[in-house]
């Protein structure tokens, strides 16, 4: 895994505000159309953030099971799963591109007035998948702690993608 935090100065409620620009990116043996639709089902959202948080969605705006462009969606995060320390997280998917394989959300929260997420799936010469989380971020006073705490995180996220993708795709042979 290679990580990055990089100062970036960012327009925010018409003030230039220093944020910080978050990527974590990995490197996954299995293939990059396989895992771009996993990451496509919210309920593996759900999983990958175990033992770090706990999410629930509280309004989904559609039935789907999966991530829908151009949809809001309301959760509850809960570090650790003890307490509810984000308020409400908003995230809105801006696009998705299933020929470049990227996504890109807006997200913000009680605490964090920027959070734009960016995942980049890139196949590999040996027909893995290079994924890279990139986030803009910015928290007011709290932005170098949370940043740190997102680099953390999006690190133990790529290491339980890991276990899951192995999981489905054991089950996906089987089917």
């Amino acid at each position: 895994q290679f990580s990055s935090i990089k100062p970036i100065e960012i327009t925010h409620r018409g003030k230039t505000v220093s944020a910080k620009d978050i990527s974590v990116t990995g490197l996954f043996r299995h293939e990059t159309e396989f895992f771009f639709a996993q990451e496509m089902i919210k309920a593996n959202t759900l999983e990958i953030v175990k033992p770090l948080a706990e999410i629930r969605f509280q309004k989904q705006n559609d039935d789907s099971p999966f991530w829908l462009e151009h949809f809001k969606y309301e959760l509850k995060i809960k570090p650790l799963g003890l307490f509810n320390l984000w308020g409400t997280h908003h995230i809105e998917v801006v696009s998705i591109d299933r020929a470049a394989t990227t996504i890109v959300t807006r997200e913000k929260n009680d605490i964090c007035e920027v959070w734009d997420h960016t995942l980049t799936f890139k196949k590999t010469v040996d027909g893995g998948t290079e994924y890279t989380d990139r986030i803009i971020f910015y928290a007011g006073k709290l932005t170098d702690f949370l940043a740190n705490f997102l680099v953390y995180s999006y690190k133990k996220r790529h290491r339980n993608w890991d276990k899951l993708l192995t999981r489905n795709q054991r089950q996906k042979v089987k089917i």
